[in-house]
């Protein structure tokens, strides 16, 4: 019953133990024991984590591959991605496994003004919105910043100082099992967790998983698949192809505003502005000049506008994501289609790729053939009716 209850979505667990004494070998074991529906959990479980899973082959090396219900993602920025798939596939019925692992290589209590961390302080906060349930691995507890280990009840220990999100606090000591239970049970089963600042730990045991077994080793048969025990689990803020950071406080400003069922189209929604975004200082994508240019950026809008609408998002959704009101964003595009109508435009095919070839004012093509119906965009491809 422990497990079912701490497997909702909103909490935050922290899991610690000495290199070896089997941190992963335990999370991987919750994720598939979870998504197997072995907790009785009341909705679905899916994972996301930087745990690198392979399948054995019959001959040669393992291939990098996850099991069913189970992605990789070694950014905030593609987890939030693959967070909106999912809510896009099981609605709000659901709970995502966050699970990283190594957390102490990019989330250290002594550099509390990095990135990562700055980042995770602000979102573990949000972190029930979209259905995750944050699973941190490292090798001691004080690893973690304050506002990671620390439970929410924490002003009542002077120990843990201030209040934190953590709802419960993991460890593995195989010595400790074995003094615990002798003979009786294998002590790479048994971790210990305790959910209040002061508390005694209370051991559980969870038996180990089949992906939980070495992916290099004789017990794995072809097919099956296992988590790489040797790779390295790194993590970062994540940034686009022109550079530009992951915004976060842009994300949960666009996200969230309306209703809980519009999260995932929200979340579509940021990324087609977010993907196409510059970073600051550099020349701009979409209009081909600096950022700081006369139109104030609304050529850049106009882009992640049409791409949004390719999307199948409304104009009042857009409008949530833009600040802008929906009738100016729809004005301001139309105007945008109709002057390009007269300059000319390249024909982008329906499936975004490359421009064929350039079609002018009355969509006739330069070699005299019948011209596909014009797109409205002139570089990269996304192309919607507005």
């Amino acid at each position: 019953m422990i497990m079912r209850e701490q497997l909702r979505s909103g909490r935050t667990h922290v899991l610690a133990g000495k290199r070896g004494d089997g941190k992963t070998t335990t999370a991987v074991s919750i994720m598939q024991h979870a998504l197997d529906g072995g907790y009785g959990l009341d909705v679905p479980a899916v994972a996301v984590t930087n745990i690198r899973f392979g399948r054995r082959q019959a001959g040669g090396d393992p291939v990098p591959a996850c099991p069913d219900g189970v992605r990789y993602a070694d950014t905030l920025a593609d987890t939030l991605r693959l967070v909106g798939e999912i809510l896009r596939e099981y609605g709000r019925d659901v709970v995502v496994l966050w699970v990283l692992d190594e957390a102490q290589n990019y989330m250290m209590a002594d550099q509390n003004f990095s990135k990562e961390t700055q980042a995770m302080k602000v979102f573990l906060a949000n972190a029930r919105k979209f259905q995750l349930c944050s699973w941190f691995l490292s090798p001691a507890i004080s690893n973690f910043p304050l506002r990671v280990r620390a439970f929410a009840d924490g002003e009542r220990s002077p120990g843990d100082g201030r209040t934190g999100y953590c709802s419960a606090q993991w460890l593995k000591d195989r010595r400790l099992a074995a003094a615990r239970y002798g003979g009786r049970t294998d002590p790479r089963d048994v971790v210990f967790c305790r959910e209040a600042p002061g508390a005694a730990w209370r051991p559980v045991v969870l038996p180990r998983s089949p992906w939980a077994y070495d992916l290099y080793g004789p017990d794995l048969r072809p097919g099956e698949y296992a988590y790489d025990t040797y790779a390295v689990s790194g993590f970062g803020v994540g940034a686009n192809r022109y550079g530009r950071d992951f915004d976060l406080k842009a994300f949960l400003d666009g996200t969230s505003r309306g209703l809980s069922c519009e999260t995932a189209a929200k979340i579509d929604a940021f990324f087609a502005w977010w993907d196409g975004a510059a970073a600051e200082g550099t020349e701009d994508p979409a209009s081909g000049g600096p950022q700081c240019r006369p139109d104030g950026g609304r050529a850049e809008q106009d882009r992640r506008c049409r791409a949004m609408r390719s999307l199948g998002l409304t104009w009042e959704q857009i409008a949530g994501v833009e600040q802008t009101s929906a009738n100016t964003l729809r004005s301001r595009v139309h105007r945008a289609q109709t002057s390009g109508q007269a300059s000319g435009l390249l024909h982008v095919a329906p499936d975004g790729s490359a421009p064929a070839t350039y079609i002018d004012n009355d969509s006739k093509r330069k070699d005299g053939a019948a011209a596909a119906p014009l797109c409205t965009e002139r570089r990269d491809g996304l192309c919607s009716d507005v």
